[in-house]
């Protein structure tokens, strides 16, 4: 029964894992910058009632001065809660490719169930299996956060690897079709973003963009409860809900948020493979420069 329970747990906290100013800058101009800033992110987050870190990759700015063109592409968590109001906000962006990073596990247990515009789904027969990971860390004597943080941080580096193939995929359509894409996983924070980060730097925007893009999902999961407790709840589920509770604050934070850490780590990967993220999108992604001309003639203005 122990062991029953455990397994439990586990398997809950891979699926909550899961689930520009220069330093001299007048004060007022600061102000001013992050008013900008918080604007665009208002616009950037989709006012959904079911949606869960939906968000629209436009308007980031490229090296060359160039700006991502807003309602192509997407990115999100779960659209299993997206309500008729949510459908009806939607189906004017004519969303045709949905890109769903998720294990087969989590596709059975929260199906996306799109009942938006008519998309084709992209999608992976594979399993996390990061229980065993998960469970180093729950026995080990007080734990703390940073044990988390370093156990994600080498998730990213596997995730890198064990996700390639999505990634590849998801440039392919972006390449072989004009029609707006979106791509999810469960909390829209780690596979998605790290397929949001190859976007943009493929798309020429610089890494402290594609950080603050990453680290945005701090903001926009910020009070989502990322494991609820079902009214038919079993006596596991509650004592597996009360583990979780009981947990340190700035644990139960990490565990539903992101650490800058975790994306380093997975450019990190790609760099020791491939000499740089944009290696790793030519030789791992089969990204040609004539094929990542297109993506910026097609994604940029």
């Amino acid at each position: 029964m122990q062991n029953k329970f455990m397994n439990g747990i586990l398997a809950a906290a891979v699926a909550v894992a899961l689930g520009a100013c220069t330093a001299t800058a007048p004060v007022a101009d600061k102000a001013q910058s992050a008013a900008v800033q918080a604007e665009v992110e208002q616009l950037r987050v989709l006012p959904l009632e079911g949606g869960r870190n939906f968000r629209d990759l436009g308007g980031y700015e490229t090296t060359d001065g160039k700006t991502v063109k807003w309602g192509k592409v997407y990115r999100s968590g779960i659209l299993t809660n997206l309500t008729a109001n949510d459908y009806d906000y939607l189906r004017d962006r004519n969303i045709a490719t949905i890109v769903d990073f998720r294990s087969t596990k989590e596709r059975t247990q929260e199906p996306d169930n799109w009942r938006g515009s008519s998309a084709i789904t992209l999608e992976w027969d594979y399993e996390m299996n990061w229980e065993q990971d998960f469970a180093k860390v729950f026995a080990k004597p007080g734990f703390t956060k940073q044990d988390l943080v370093e156990l994600m941080d080498k998730g990213y580096t596997d995730l890198v690897k064990q996700q390639t193939p999505a990634y590849r995929a998801m440039f392919q359509k972006l390449i072989d079709s004009d029609d707006a894409l979106l791509f999810h996983c469960t909390a829209g924070k780690d596979r998605t973003g790290i397929g949001a980060a190859l976007i943009l730097t493929a798309l020429g925007v610089d890494r402290e963009t594609v950080k603050q893009d990453y680290m945005l999902s701090n903001k926009t999961l910020a009070g989502v409860k990322m494991m609820e407790l079902p009214e038919d709840a079993s006596e596991q589920e509650k004592r597996m809900y009360a583990f979780f509770a009981q947990l340190p604050e700035d644990i139960r934070g990490a565990m539903s948020g992101v650490e800058l850490s975790w994306l380093e780590s997975a450019f990190a990967e790609m760099e020791r493979e491939h000499g740089s993220v944009e290696g790793y999108i030519e030789h791992a992604l089969d990204v040609d420069a004539q094929e990542l001309a297109l993506l910026k003639a097609r994604y940029l203005q």
